[in-house]
């Protein structure tokens, strides 16, 4: 139902956008504070209801999360939850951020629902042939969300496991 309600939200959005007279997109909100789409990520397990008003210029959508108080953490502490932080907070290298697909141009304006979990992905430009010098330190932090745990399991001795 959620991801349906958001589907519906993106397809007004994009048709607003592409078909009005103006650019102007609508003003989103989420618990009443005002948001930007771009570097806000939401869980959509914890919306409970979406609002479009369309008496305004540009329209207003409204979310409401099901506690009413959206928890979140910045890009930085989030990152500082994964297992390979160190390699992205290295005195020695740049990080781009990228999140679901979309670069991050501001990474100290972003929010990511509290409930989400995540993995990085490093690309390090200095692998790749024929970057220049100067952006050899770059690495492209490629960052999945997701509702659910990620669990890996490492070495060559896994012990043996009953299916009961």
């Amino acid at each position: 139902m959620i991801n349906r309600l958001l589907l519906i939200i993106a397809i007004i959005s994009i048709s607003t956008f592409a078909f009005s007279q103006t650019s102007n997109t609508p003003k989103f909100y989420l618990d009443g504070k005002e948001i930007k789409l771009n570097t806000t990520f939401v869980n959509p397990n914890n919306i409970e209801s979406i609002d479009v008003k369309k008496e305004t210029s540009n329209g207003e959508i409204f979310m409401k999360t099901k506690d009413g108080k959206w928890e979140y953490r910045t890009l930085k502490k989030f990152v500082m939850t994964l297992s390979n932080h160190d390699q992205i907070y290295n005195p020695s290298i740049t990080p781009l951020f990228m999140i679901s697909g979309t670069l991050i141009s501001d990474p100290d304006s972003v929010r990511i629902d509290a409930s989400y979990f995540g993995e990085a992905k490093i690309s390090k430009l200095s692998d790749v042939k024929g970057v220049p010098e100067q952006c050899k330190t770059l690495i492209i932090v490629n960052i999945k969300l997701s509702k659910d745990p990620i669990v890996y399991i490492r070495g060559n001795d896994l012990p043996n496991i009953d299916s009961h």
